[in-house]
């Protein structure tokens, strides 16, 4: 997840208090869902985390407001 958290604030901010900010926010998401969505499915929970974490930083690529794909899409 540390990567991952660390591409995914760059996309949203170039504020480094900022890319903190979000990092203790996406990782928090993580593990708390993650740990959701495991016990639903009598699943590993460091697995569902990683899952959460890799569909949120699926979400910022996609939705990202000035480098997202769909951004670009909308802006060409």
């Amino acid at each position: 997840m540390g990567n991952n958290d660390f591409f995914a604030n760059y996309l949203l901010t170039d504020r480094l208090v900022a890319m903190l900010l979000l990092s203790m926010l996406f990782g928090v998401l993580s593990a708390v869902l993650g740990y959701y969505l495991a016990a639903a499915l009598n699943a590993s929970i460091a697995g569902a985390m990683v899952s959460v974490a890799g569909l949120q930083f699926l979400l910022i690529i996609l939705f990202s407001p000035r480098d997202g794909l769909v951004a670009r899409r909308w802006l060409s």
